[in-house]
């Protein structure tokens, strides 16, 4: 009984911010350069997790594209795919000239 009246702030925190910053941790530079052309997407989701938005399109039974994209904290990383292997990565950084000292 006890284990479950102390898990339950913790389930009400993740809900109410969408433990995203587990997931957020996973958008990072360094994680995308373990990126490398020619991965499939079930490694890709390895290191990443799975996206937050992805969009598609099959031309014909010849050639499927798909582009992914992960939002972190403060960057952004954006994958594509032809027919399941990794052709373009992507990512937007912060731009350090804008920060303030």
């Amino acid at each position: 009984m006890t284990l479950r009246y102390g898990l339950a702030p913790l389930l009400l925190a993740c809900a109410l911010t969408g433990c995203n910053s587990a997931i957020g941790s996973r958008i990072t530079p360094e994680n995308y350069e373990k990126l490398e052309s020619g991965m499939s997407k079930d490694q890709v989701h390895a290191i990443l997790g799975k996206p937050d938005q992805a969009t598609g399109d099959d031309i014909g039974n010849v050639l499927s594209l798909l582009k992914e994209t992960w939002r972190g904290r403060s960057q952004t990383i954006t994958v594509t795919y032809t027919n399941d292997a990794m052709v373009l990565k992507s990512i937007d950084l912060p731009d350090k000239s804008s920060a303030k000292p």
